[in-house]
Formats: structure tokens, C-alpha cells, sequence
């Protein structure tokens, strides 16, 4: 015969699982039998706005990748480095970007971290350079994370 007990005390996680897995779906049965959800078909008007909103969003989008084409390029997540941008001004739809370094090598490491730092800021900048558009005009938070 099973011993609940011994399997319980050494195994709170089993405890846990056992209980929500039961409470859930009483929990659940409750609060369906009392008419606590009532699906509503939803009417013309309804689906008109959720369609309306998602023009707007989508309009928005394309608006904000025409005056900021870089963003279609990114999250870009490279070897070494990775780019991310940022809606910073959203009526003006102007965004800022952050470059993020990953040198292998340890900042307590002197040149050898500098160098590879280096090395990654100006693989960074080729990137952006190669995709039309000068570095030294952007927007640009530079980051190294070890």
C-alpha cells in the first residue's frame, strides 16, 4: 500500500501539484455554475473597432519604420554584439538605439579588453554603416556587458 505520508514530506512540489490540481478545475466548475462567465457574441460594432485599432496600430508602424528604417533591421543580435531600439518620442516617432557589447575577454584585463571592446564598437558601427546610416548621427547608448 501507498504511504501518502512518506511520499508528501519528501516532496512538497508533489504536494503543491497534487493540490492545484484539484482545486483549479473545483474552483473552475464553481464559478461556471454560479453564471460567473457568460460568452457574448460580440456585435459588428465591436469587431469594427478592434479592426479600427489595429489599422491604427498598424498605420503607425509603417509610419514609424519609414521615418526610422533601421528599426525593420533590429533586434539584431550578432556575434559579439547585439542592437535594440527605443520609442523615445512616440508623437514625434523618434527612437533611440542601444548597442550592446559582449567581449569575451574581462575588464580587469587591461589592453586585451579594450582592444576586443574596440574591436566589437567597430564591428557595431560596420553594421549599422553597411544597412545606410552613419553611426555618428544615431541616437546610440553603447553598452558592455561581461
Amino acid at each position: 500500500m501507498l504511504d501518502f505520508r512518506k511520499i508528501f514530506s519528501k516532496k512538497p512540489m508533489v504536494v503543491l501539484l497534487v493540490t492545484v490540481t484539484i482545486l483549479v478545475p473545483v474552483i473552475l466548475f464553481m464559478y461556471a455554475s454560479r453564471g460567473g462567465y457568460k460568452y457574448k457574441e460580440p456585435t459588428q460594432e465591436d469587431l469594427d473597432a478592434e479592426y479600427r485599432t489595429w489599422k491604427e496600430i498598424e498605420d503607425y508602424d509603417n509610419r514609424l519604420i519609414e521615418k526610422n528604417p533601421l528599426i525593420g533591421d533590429l533586434p539584431y543580435i550578432g556575434d559579439g554584439f547585439e542592437i535594440h531600439y527605443e520609442l523615445t518620442n512616440e508623437e514625434a516617432m523618434q527612437v533611440s538605439y542601444k548597442v550592446v557589447l559582449h567581449p569575451k575577454t574581462f575588464p580587469g584585463s587591461g589592453e586585451p579588453y579594450i582592444s576586443e571592446v574596440n574591436g566589437l564598437t567597430n564591428d557595431a558601427r560596420s553594421w549599422i554603416d553597411s544597412k545606410g546610416f552613419n553611426p555618428d548621427k544615431l541616437n546610440i547608448e553603447w553598452a558592455s556587458e561581461r
